[in-house]
């Protein structure tokens, strides 16, 4: 767990470091959407869903995206 101190100094970094950061993230996790996902893994986009749970998918608003390198 990132204690509550390492996760305040996030909000003291420029745009720009906090920006690769969260590019960093999306690399490391595989967040995809769901054509990329297929793609990918090289399955159907609706095994794709029956896939994603909450420990493998975020939920951004109103769309879920596979993060793809939790479901291999």
């Amino acid at each position: 767990m990132i204690s509550r101190e390492k996760l305040n100094n996030i909000h003291k970094l420029s745009l720009e470091e906090v920006k690769q950061i969260l590019y960093e993230c999306i690399e490391a996790l595989g967040l995809s959407d769901i054509n990329e996902a297929k793609e990918a893994l090289g399955i159907s986009r609706g095994r794709i869903y029956q896939k994603m749970n909450e420990n493998n998918s975020l939920q951004l608003g109103i769309h879920k995206l596979p993060m793809i390198n939790l479901m291999l």
